[in-house]
């Protein structure tokens, strides 16, 4: 069995200001092209699932589930997937990518705040972590409106006897 620590800041928003934000935040985008922020179908798991660093076998049925149930935000422009993200089972804010052809727009900004809004609507407080080094990650959170909250340090077992990995948190 191996171990792996994975060292992460939590951050959160205050959900009286999250639910203020607006519902469809566009006009920020100025752009020629058509854009639509809008929940994330199921069947479009397997393409988030593409560019998730943390992908397991797993993945993509986790993520379809994640999408039937819970919530989530993409933002489209000209019909493809630009940047998105979703609620993950253990309440976090989770998978954000945005499409190396759209970087450097403020989708990722946008697509946070639209996910901190719709999970502030939910009675929850929008968290979500990144890993300590990655810091266009963090600086997207905090664009977003997001302070750093606590850190967390993921722990990854990889048993292969069991033919899996497991993820504990240790805070």
């Amino acid at each position: 069995m191996t171990q792996k620590g994975v060292p992460c800041d939590q951050n959160s928003v205050d959900p009286s200001i999250a639910i203020e934000f607006a519902e469809n935040p566009l006009e920020i985008a100025r752009t020629e092209e058509y854009i639509e922020l809008r929940q994330i179908k199921s069947t479009e798991a397997e393409e988030m699932v593409k560019n998730y660093k943390f992908a397991k076998d797993f993945s993509q049925r986790q993520m379809e589930l994640c999408l039937e149930n819970m919530t989530s935000s993409g933002l489209y422009v000209d019909g493809i997937l630009a940047c998105s993200a979703l609620l993950s089972p253990v309440g976090l804010i989770n998978a954000l990518y945005t499409d190396t052809r759209f970087r450097r727009r403020g989708f990722g900004v946008l697509v946070m705040k639209d996910m901190a809004r719709k999970v502030s609507a939910m009675g929850l407080t929008p968290m979500a972590e990144n890993e300590v080094w990655n810091m266009a990650s963090k600086y997207t959170q905090f664009k977003a409106g997001f302070q750093q909250s606590g850190f967390t340090n993921w722990v990854g077992l990889n048993n292969s006897d069991s033919g899996g990995d497991a993820y504990i948190k240790q805070s």
